[in-house]
């Protein structure tokens, strides 16, 4: 390999980690964008008007995240709260947001901001 040839491959390695910051992945989003603003998001939900055990305020659910994004009726129940814990567990790892577990319940695992 040549100079250039490394050069430029290294270029668009960079410029990958970088479109990569900017755009996170669709997971990571789901639950960014339902923090924005919980509260007018969980008065119009029928997930969340029909919920016997509502959040806190500040929160949102698990299970209102995969209802809303229409992933429970796409790809199932347990793919779709894979793709939501993922993007929890993302968040979590940069300390974005604080995560509360309440077992015996359903939903059991509220999402807020830090």
């Amino acid at each position: 390999m040549n100079d250039t040839s490394e050069m430029d491959s290294h270029a668009r390695l960079v410029a990958a980690l970088q479109q990569a910051r900017e755009n996170p992945p669709w997971t990571e989003r789901i639950v960014t964008d339902s923090l924005e603003d919980p509260e007018t998001m969980k008065q119009t939900a029928s997930t969340c008007l029909e919920c016997p055990e509502p959040c806190e305020t500040g929160e949102v659910c698990a299970t209102l995240l995969a209802k809303e994004e229409g992933l429970l009726a796409e790809v199932g129940k347990e793919q779709a709260f894979a793709h939501v814990e993922s993007g929890i567990e993302r968040l979590e790892i940069t300390e974005t947001v604080c995560v509360r577990n309440e077992d015996g319940i359903r939903p059991n695992t509220f999402i807020s901001k830090k």
